[in-house]
Protein backbone atom coordinates (compact mmCIF):
# COMPACT_ATOMS: atom_id res chain seq x y z
CA UNK A 1 0.00 0.00 0.00
CA UNK A 2 1.69 3.37 -0.89
CA UNK A 3 2.35 5.85 1.70
CA UNK A 4 -0.02 7.74 3.48
CA UNK A 5 0.08 11.35 2.70
CA UNK A 6 1.32 13.63 5.29
CA UNK A 7 1.18 16.81 3.84
CA UNK A 8 -1.32 19.23 2.91
CA UNK A 9 -2.06 19.28 -0.96
CA UNK A 10 -3.70 21.59 -2.77
CA UNK A 11 -7.11 20.64 -4.82
CA UNK A 12 -5.32 20.83 -8.09
CA UNK A 13 -2.46 18.24 -6.50
CA UNK A 14 -4.69 16.20 -5.13
CA UNK A 15 -6.81 15.34 -8.28
CA UNK A 16 -2.99 13.73 -9.13
CA UNK A 17 -3.73 10.89 -6.89
CA UNK A 18 -4.00 7.70 -8.82
CA UNK A 19 -5.29 5.62 -5.71
CA UNK A 20 -8.39 6.45 -4.07
CA UNK A 21 -7.17 5.87 -0.25
CA UNK A 22 -4.33 8.76 -0.76
CA UNK A 23 -6.94 11.31 -1.95
CA UNK A 24 -9.16 10.49 0.79
CA UNK A 25 -6.40 11.18 3.38
CA UNK A 26 -5.11 14.01 1.62
CA UNK A 27 -8.33 15.85 1.17
CA UNK A 28 -9.13 14.66 4.87
CA UNK A 29 -5.61 16.78 5.84
CA UNK A 30 -6.14 19.63 3.88
CA UNK A 31 -9.63 19.95 5.49
CA UNK A 32 -8.37 19.89 8.66
CA UNK A 33 -5.41 22.38 8.06
CA UNK A 34 -8.16 25.00 6.61
CA UNK A 35 -10.11 24.44 9.98
CA UNK A 36 -7.30 24.76 12.21
CA UNK A 37 -5.66 27.98 9.93
CA UNK A 38 -9.41 29.10 10.09
CA UNK A 39 -8.90 29.39 13.98
CA UNK A 40 -5.60 30.75 14.34
CA UNK A 41 -6.50 33.72 12.05
CA UNK A 42 -9.48 34.30 14.29
CA UNK A 43 -7.69 34.06 16.69
CA UNK A 44 -4.78 36.60 16.04
CA UNK A 45 -7.68 38.84 14.67
CA UNK A 46 -9.01 38.99 18.59
CA UNK A 47 -5.47 39.09 20.06
CA UNK A 48 -5.08 42.18 17.55
CA UNK A 49 -8.17 43.67 17.99
CA UNK A 50 -7.57 43.86 21.85
CA UNK A 51 -3.97 44.82 21.41
CA UNK A 52 -5.83 47.81 19.93
CA UNK A 53 -8.14 47.98 22.82
CA UNK A 54 -6.78 48.13 25.48
CA UNK A 55 -3.24 49.42 25.31
CA UNK A 56 -2.58 53.11 24.40
CA UNK A 57 -0.96 54.34 21.52
CA UNK A 58 2.34 54.79 23.16
CA UNK A 59 2.50 51.61 24.92
CA UNK A 60 1.88 49.40 21.22
CA UNK A 61 4.67 51.88 19.76
CA UNK A 62 6.95 49.92 22.62
CA UNK A 63 5.73 46.15 21.62
CA UNK A 64 5.70 47.55 17.33
CA UNK A 65 9.61 48.73 18.24
CA UNK A 66 10.68 45.77 20.26
CA UNK A 67 9.16 43.63 16.89
CA UNK A 68 10.90 45.86 14.31
CA UNK A 69 14.21 47.70 15.57
CA UNK A 70 17.21 46.39 13.56
CA UNK A 71 20.78 46.00 15.11
CA UNK A 72 21.80 46.71 11.73
CA UNK A 73 21.13 49.20 9.33
CA UNK A 74 18.55 48.29 6.47
CA UNK A 75 20.31 48.38 3.11
CA UNK A 76 17.93 49.47 -0.10
CA UNK A 77 19.79 47.88 -3.16
CA UNK A 78 19.43 48.00 -6.96
CA UNK A 79 18.55 44.97 -8.68
CA UNK A 80 21.12 44.46 -11.34
CA UNK A 81 20.83 41.35 -13.45
CA UNK A 82 24.21 42.04 -15.12
CA UNK A 83 26.37 44.70 -13.90
CA UNK A 84 27.09 46.06 -17.27
CA UNK A 85 23.28 46.10 -18.33
CA UNK A 86 21.85 49.57 -18.74
CA UNK A 87 18.23 49.50 -17.17
CA UNK A 88 16.84 52.52 -18.23
CA UNK A 89 14.61 54.67 -15.58
CA UNK A 90 14.15 53.24 -12.02
CA UNK A 91 11.20 51.64 -11.08
CA UNK A 92 10.05 49.37 -7.81
CA UNK A 93 10.60 46.45 -8.89
CA UNK A 94 14.39 47.65 -9.56
CA UNK A 95 14.59 47.80 -5.46
CA UNK A 96 15.67 44.64 -3.29
CA UNK A 97 13.97 44.90 0.23
CA UNK A 98 14.48 42.92 3.55
CA UNK A 99 12.60 40.14 4.03
CA UNK A 100 9.39 40.33 5.31
CA UNK A 101 8.46 37.18 6.80
CA UNK A 102 8.76 37.85 10.42
CA UNK A 103 6.85 41.53 9.94
CA UNK A 104 2.98 41.73 10.80
CA UNK A 105 0.89 40.39 7.97
CA UNK A 106 -2.32 42.79 7.22
CA UNK A 107 -4.34 40.30 6.47
CA UNK A 108 -4.15 38.79 9.44
CA UNK A 109 -3.90 42.13 11.80
CA UNK A 110 -5.83 44.26 10.04
CA UNK A 111 -4.21 47.29 8.28
CA UNK A 112 -4.62 49.86 11.01
CA UNK A 113 -2.42 48.03 13.37
CA UNK A 114 -0.03 46.91 10.29
CA UNK A 115 -0.25 50.93 9.61
CA UNK A 116 0.87 51.48 13.10
CA UNK A 117 3.72 49.02 13.38
CA UNK A 118 4.90 50.34 9.79
CA UNK A 119 5.23 54.25 10.59
CA UNK A 120 7.63 52.25 13.62
CA UNK A 121 9.16 50.38 11.35
CA UNK A 122 10.68 53.23 9.18
CA UNK A 123 11.22 55.47 12.52
CA UNK A 124 13.16 53.68 14.10
CA UNK A 125 15.44 51.89 11.70
CA UNK A 126 18.44 53.64 9.76
CA UNK A 127 17.74 53.21 5.76
CA UNK A 128 21.40 53.04 3.67
CA UNK A 129 19.92 53.75 0.13
CA UNK A 130 22.77 52.25 -1.68
CA UNK A 131 22.33 53.79 -4.92
CA UNK A 132 21.37 57.37 -4.78
CA UNK A 133 18.65 56.66 -8.01
CA UNK A 134 16.47 54.84 -5.84
CA UNK A 135 15.65 57.23 -3.36
CA UNK A 136 12.79 59.22 -4.93
CA UNK A 137 11.27 55.79 -5.49
CA UNK A 138 12.05 54.56 -1.96
CA UNK A 139 10.56 58.05 -0.28
CA UNK A 140 7.38 57.75 -1.59
CA UNK A 141 6.25 53.92 -2.02
CA UNK A 142 5.60 51.41 0.87
CA UNK A 143 7.08 47.91 -0.90
CA UNK A 144 5.28 46.07 2.19
CA UNK A 145 1.91 47.43 1.47
CA UNK A 146 1.58 48.71 4.64
CA UNK A 147 -0.18 51.76 2.89
CA UNK A 148 2.79 54.84 4.74
CA UNK A 149 4.97 57.35 2.51
CA UNK A 150 8.66 56.02 3.85
CA UNK A 151 9.91 59.93 3.90
CA UNK A 152 6.87 60.98 6.27
CA UNK A 153 8.46 58.82 9.34
CA UNK A 154 12.42 57.81 8.47
CA UNK A 155 14.66 60.00 10.88
CA UNK A 156 17.69 58.41 9.75
CA UNK A 157 19.25 57.63 6.32
CA UNK A 158 22.62 57.08 4.54
CA UNK A 159 22.77 58.10 1.23
CA UNK A 160 25.67 56.34 -1.04
CA UNK A 161 26.83 58.72 -4.28
CA UNK A 162 29.04 56.80 -7.05
CA UNK A 163 30.67 59.84 -7.84
CA UNK A 164 32.91 57.87 -10.66
CA UNK A 165 32.59 60.26 -14.00
CA UNK A 166 32.26 57.92 -16.96
CA UNK A 167 35.26 59.10 -18.61
CA UNK A 168 36.82 62.40 -17.58
CA UNK A 169 39.67 62.12 -15.15
CA UNK A 170 41.97 65.11 -13.68
CA UNK A 171 45.73 64.45 -13.02
CA UNK A 172 47.71 65.97 -10.39
CA UNK A 173 48.95 68.57 -13.15
CA UNK A 174 45.28 69.16 -14.15
CA UNK A 175 42.93 71.51 -12.30
CA UNK A 176 38.44 71.64 -11.86
CA UNK A 177 36.82 74.00 -13.66
CA UNK A 178 36.20 77.23 -12.13
CA UNK A 179 32.77 78.56 -10.47
CA UNK A 180 31.51 80.22 -13.59
CA UNK A 181 32.52 77.46 -15.68
CA UNK A 182 30.73 75.38 -13.22
CA UNK A 183 27.74 76.94 -13.21
CA UNK A 184 27.38 77.80 -16.71
CA UNK A 185 28.87 74.74 -18.04
CA UNK A 186 32.38 73.64 -18.55
CA UNK A 187 34.61 72.74 -20.95
CA UNK A 188 37.13 70.75 -18.92
CA UNK A 189 41.23 71.24 -18.91
CA UNK A 190 42.28 67.82 -19.86
CA UNK A 191 45.45 65.77 -19.49
CA UNK A 192 47.66 65.76 -22.40
CA UNK A 193 47.14 62.29 -23.64
CA UNK A 194 43.62 63.47 -24.11
CA UNK A 195 44.09 66.75 -25.33
CA UNK A 196 41.53 66.40 -28.86
CA UNK A 197 38.73 68.76 -28.66
CA UNK A 198 36.57 65.93 -29.87
CA UNK A 199 37.34 63.93 -26.82
CA UNK A 200 37.25 66.61 -24.22
CA UNK A 201 33.98 67.92 -25.34
CA UNK A 202 32.41 63.98 -25.16
CA UNK A 203 34.06 63.79 -21.60
CA UNK A 204 33.11 67.61 -20.77
CA UNK A 205 28.87 66.17 -21.64
CA UNK A 206 28.98 62.87 -19.59
CA UNK A 207 30.78 64.61 -16.92
CA UNK A 208 27.65 67.41 -16.94
CA UNK A 209 25.07 64.59 -17.20
CA UNK A 210 26.61 62.68 -14.19
CA UNK A 211 26.80 66.19 -12.27
CA UNK A 212 23.06 66.64 -13.06
CA UNK A 213 21.71 63.29 -12.37
CA UNK A 214 23.46 63.51 -8.78
CA UNK A 215 21.85 66.85 -8.27
CA UNK A 216 18.60 65.78 -9.70
CA UNK A 217 18.52 62.72 -7.73
CA UNK A 218 19.73 64.32 -4.43
CA UNK A 219 16.54 66.74 -4.50
CA UNK A 220 14.30 63.76 -3.03
CA UNK A 221 16.00 64.34 0.48
CA UNK A 222 14.05 67.30 0.54
CA UNK A 223 10.66 64.94 0.77
CA UNK A 224 12.03 63.06 3.95
CA UNK A 225 9.46 65.16 5.89
CA UNK A 226 11.21 63.82 9.64
CA UNK A 227 14.86 63.41 8.64
CA UNK A 228 17.32 64.12 11.59
CA UNK A 229 20.36 62.23 10.83
CA UNK A 230 21.46 62.34 7.13
CA UNK A 231 24.95 61.14 6.08
CA UNK A 232 26.16 60.98 2.47
CA UNK A 233 28.61 58.58 1.66
CA UNK A 234 30.81 59.42 -1.73
CA UNK A 235 32.08 56.66 -3.17
CA UNK A 236 34.99 57.33 -5.78
CA UNK A 237 36.13 54.28 -7.86
CA UNK A 238 39.69 54.66 -9.15
CA UNK A 239 41.26 53.48 -12.35
CA UNK A 240 44.90 52.21 -12.24
CA UNK A 241 46.96 53.85 -14.99
CA UNK A 242 50.52 54.75 -15.41
CA UNK A 243 49.91 58.35 -15.28
CA UNK A 244 48.62 58.15 -11.66
CA UNK A 245 45.11 59.26 -12.83
CA UNK A 246 42.71 59.95 -10.13
CA UNK A 247 38.87 60.89 -10.14
CA UNK A 248 38.38 63.95 -8.37
CA UNK A 249 35.34 64.40 -6.01
CA UNK A 250 33.55 67.33 -6.80
CA UNK A 251 31.39 68.94 -3.39
CA UNK A 252 29.82 71.33 -5.71
CA UNK A 253 27.85 68.46 -6.70
CA UNK A 254 25.85 67.91 -3.54
CA UNK A 255 26.26 71.76 -2.36
CA UNK A 256 22.77 73.18 -2.98
CA UNK A 257 21.63 70.68 -1.13
CA UNK A 258 23.71 70.46 2.20
CA UNK A 259 23.15 74.13 2.33
CA UNK A 260 19.17 73.41 2.61
CA UNK A 261 20.08 70.67 5.09
CA UNK A 262 22.23 72.51 7.39
CA UNK A 263 19.30 75.36 7.26
CA UNK A 264 16.84 72.60 8.35
CA UNK A 265 19.38 71.93 11.08
CA UNK A 266 19.73 68.19 10.21
CA UNK A 267 22.58 66.42 11.49
CA UNK A 268 24.68 65.61 8.45
CA UNK A 269 27.88 64.11 7.83
CA UNK A 270 29.32 64.00 4.71
CA UNK A 271 32.61 61.35 4.50
CA UNK A 272 34.25 59.89 1.00
CA UNK A 273 36.24 56.95 0.15
CA UNK A 274 38.15 56.07 -3.24
CA UNK A 275 37.98 52.55 -3.92
CA UNK A 276 40.03 50.70 -6.49
CA UNK A 277 38.55 50.16 -9.82
CA UNK A 278 37.77 46.03 -9.88
CA UNK A 279 35.58 43.46 -10.40
CA UNK A 280 36.88 41.12 -7.69
CA UNK A 281 34.23 41.68 -5.24
CA UNK A 282 36.51 39.03 -3.34
CA UNK A 283 39.42 41.51 -3.60
CA UNK A 284 37.56 44.52 -2.14
CA UNK A 285 36.28 42.30 0.53
CA UNK A 286 39.97 41.55 1.66
CA UNK A 287 40.90 45.46 1.46
CA UNK A 288 38.53 46.29 3.10
CA UNK A 289 40.25 46.90 6.65
CA UNK A 290 42.61 49.50 4.21
CA UNK A 291 40.15 51.58 2.81
CA UNK A 292 39.37 54.05 4.87
CA UNK A 293 36.65 56.77 5.06
CA UNK A 294 37.27 60.49 5.34
CA UNK A 295 34.90 62.82 6.81
CA UNK A 296 34.60 65.91 4.42
CA UNK A 297 31.90 67.62 6.42
CA UNK A 298 34.02 70.71 7.30
CA UNK A 299 34.41 71.21 3.56
CA UNK A 300 30.83 73.48 3.49
CA UNK A 301 31.17 74.84 6.71
CA UNK A 302 31.96 78.90 6.55
CA UNK A 303 35.60 79.76 5.19
CA UNK A 304 37.36 82.42 7.50
CA UNK A 305 38.54 85.51 6.58
CA UNK A 306 41.92 84.77 5.39
CA UNK A 307 41.10 81.36 3.55
CA UNK A 308 38.44 84.01 1.38
CA UNK A 309 41.36 86.55 0.49
CA UNK A 310 44.09 83.89 -0.31
CA UNK A 311 41.22 82.54 -2.94
CA UNK A 312 40.06 85.17 -4.59
CA UNK A 313 43.95 86.40 -4.71
CA UNK A 314 45.01 83.16 -6.29
CA UNK A 315 41.81 81.91 -7.49
CA UNK A 316 40.83 77.74 -7.58
CA UNK A 317 43.80 76.88 -9.66
CA UNK A 318 46.41 78.91 -7.35
CA UNK A 319 49.24 76.76 -6.14
CA UNK A 320 52.12 78.83 -5.37
CA UNK A 321 54.25 76.40 -5.71
CA UNK A 322 57.17 78.79 -6.25
CA UNK A 323 56.94 79.75 -2.64
CA UNK A 324 55.79 76.48 -1.71
CA UNK A 325 58.87 75.60 0.21
CA UNK A 326 58.61 78.59 2.51
CA UNK A 327 55.15 78.44 3.43
CA UNK A 328 55.64 74.34 4.02
CA UNK A 329 58.21 75.80 6.89
CA UNK A 330 55.85 77.70 8.50
CA UNK A 331 53.03 75.87 7.84
CA UNK A 332 51.19 76.11 11.19
CA UNK A 333 51.13 79.96 11.20
CA UNK A 334 50.75 80.34 7.42
CA UNK A 335 48.85 77.02 6.13
CA UNK A 336 48.78 76.70 2.08
CA UNK A 337 45.46 76.89 0.45
CA UNK A 338 45.62 74.92 -2.56
CA UNK A 339 43.67 72.71 -4.71
CA UNK A 340 43.98 68.91 -3.79
CA UNK A 341 46.56 66.70 -5.07
CA UNK A 342 45.51 63.94 -6.72
CA UNK A 343 48.66 61.42 -6.65
CA UNK A 344 47.08 60.34 -3.19
CA UNK A 345 50.42 58.86 -2.26
CA UNK A 346 53.08 59.51 0.32
CA UNK A 347 55.92 60.29 -1.89
CA UNK A 348 54.01 62.97 -4.34
CA UNK A 349 56.30 63.76 -7.34
CA UNK A 350 55.11 67.58 -7.22
CA UNK A 351 55.08 68.11 -3.34
CA UNK A 352 57.51 66.00 -2.58
CA UNK A 353 58.64 65.82 1.36
CA UNK A 354 54.47 66.09 1.97
CA UNK A 355 52.04 63.23 2.48
CA UNK A 356 49.38 63.75 -0.41
CA UNK A 357 47.16 61.18 1.46
CA UNK A 358 46.40 63.74 3.95
CA UNK A 359 43.29 65.41 2.38
CA UNK A 360 42.88 67.91 5.34
CA UNK A 361 45.45 69.74 3.85
CA UNK A 362 42.45 71.38 1.58
CA UNK A 363 39.56 72.04 4.52
CA UNK A 364 40.25 75.57 3.89
CA UNK A 365 40.38 75.37 -0.29
CA UNK A 366 37.17 73.82 0.31
CA UNK A 367 35.34 76.14 2.44
CA UNK A 368 36.81 78.85 0.30
CA UNK A 369 35.69 77.39 -3.71
CA UNK A 370 32.16 76.14 -2.13
CA UNK A 371 31.32 79.94 -0.79
CA UNK A 372 32.50 81.82 -3.85
CA UNK A 373 30.54 79.03 -6.41
CA UNK A 374 27.68 79.74 -4.00
CA UNK A 375 27.82 83.90 -4.39
CA UNK A 376 28.38 83.43 -7.94
CA UNK A 377 25.35 81.51 -8.47
CA UNK A 378 23.11 83.82 -6.77
CA UNK A 379 24.36 86.25 -9.14
CA UNK A 380 23.93 84.19 -12.41
CA UNK A 381 20.33 83.18 -11.16
CA UNK A 382 19.80 87.23 -10.71
CA UNK A 383 21.05 88.01 -14.09
CA UNK A 384 19.67 84.83 -15.93
CA UNK A 385 17.09 83.34 -13.65
CA UNK A 386 17.15 79.68 -12.16
CA UNK A 387 18.33 77.15 -15.13
CA UNK A 388 15.65 74.29 -15.73
CA UNK A 389 16.56 70.51 -14.60
CA UNK A 390 17.57 68.69 -17.86
CA UNK A 391 16.80 66.03 -16.12
CA UNK A 392 13.46 66.62 -15.04
CA UNK A 393 12.89 67.83 -19.04
CA UNK A 394 13.86 64.68 -20.27
CA UNK A 395 11.64 62.75 -17.86
CA UNK A 396 8.75 65.00 -18.48
CA UNK A 397 9.09 64.63 -22.12
CA UNK A 398 9.76 60.85 -21.99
Amino acid sequence: MADTPSAVHTPTQIAYFENSTEREHAEAISSNHETLASVYRETIRKDAQMLQTMLPRELRDMVYKEMYAQDSPIHIRKRQPHENTQLGSVAVVDMIWPDPSGYLNHDLVGKEMSREAAEIFYNVNTFVIEDVELLSVFAKHDCYGYDVRPSSHIQSLVLALDNTPPLFLHTCESSPPENVEYIEGPKFCSSESESEESIQDKESNLWLHLRDTIKHNMEAVATFQNLKNLVIEVQLREIPSQYDEKGWWDPRDIANEVFRLKRACINLTIRTIRIPRTHDEKMLDRMDDQLVWQDVSSYFDEPTVTEIEHFEKHGPHGDSRSIHAEIMANYDENPLLEWPCLNNTINCRRHPGRDCTDQTWHDGWHRALIKDYWNKQQEFWDSFGKPSCPICEENMSA
